[in-house]
């Protein structure tokens, strides 16, 4: 551990991002988890849910950005 770096080992870190630790790594991490989660929710919604309120999720972006001043 480097305590003048809070414990961050920079050329550690260079090692890690020069893998592609932002670009494939945590991205495919989040979204396969992303994905998982929605599928256990998924198989705990009842039956005969009625799922025609759900927006597409261009829609909801286009709420997001008009919410938020994009």
């Amino acid at each position: 551990m480097d305590k003048v770096n809070l414990g961050i080992n920079k050329g550690i870190l260079k090692e890690f991002e020069d893998l592609g630790a932002h670009t494939i790594k945590c991205p495919t991490v989040v979204g396969l988890s992303s994905a998982w989660a929605v599928e256990i929710l998924w198989d705990e919604l009842p039956g005969d849910t009625d799922l025609s309120a759900i927006i597409s999720m261009d829609e909801a972006l286009k709420k997001y950005r008009k919410t938020e001043n994009y």
